[in-house]
């Protein structure tokens, strides 16, 4: 726990044990009660920003700044109507014959579950791009049995 004295104010700031902030006011001393607001709103900003650069550094990107789609649970959401673009993809991904991060099937109607893509040309739920270097995840087309590897 970190102890900050400031305006003759005491303010106790700490995390529990699920990282969620929490702020509490010891005694607010003096008249200057709107000053003492002042400096909890103040801290309270310096430790989200410092918490959202924490997040912001150990998250994965390509080298620019998108953040990448590394993760299973994100890849498993990819599903539905899909739309092929060449700019502002929601994700970039690689056509692969060998172990992909998702086996895809092409169907004509419901696309209800992970790996199975209906291919349209306007009101996607996700837009891709075909790419050979750096993609977010790799796909392999399927004929029967989509999803995660």
């Amino acid at each position: 726990m970190d102890w900050y004295k400031g305006l003759n104010k005491m303010v106790e700031i700490s995390s529990n044990e699920h990282n969620k902030l929490t702020i509490i006011i010891m005694k607010p001393l003096g008249k200057n009660t709107f000053s003492f607001f002042v400096f909890a709103c103040t801290a309270l900003v310096f430790i989200l920003a410092k918490e959202a650069m924490a997040l912001r550094v150990s998250a994965k990107t390509d080298g620019g700044s998108r953040v990448m789609a590394c993760t299973k649970a994100e890849i498993r959401r990819v599903f539905g109507k899909i739309q092929f673009v060449d700019s502002f993809p929601d994700y970039k991904v690689k056509i692969v014959a060998g172990n992909a991060d998702l086996k895809v099937q092409k169907v004509l109607s419901f696309p209800s579950a992970p790996g199975k893509w209906k291919i349209v040309n306007s009101f996607p739920d996700y837009k891709i791009q075909i790419v050979d270097a750096f993609p977010d995840f790799t796909i392999r087309y399927v004929d029967a049995f989509p999803g995660m590897n």
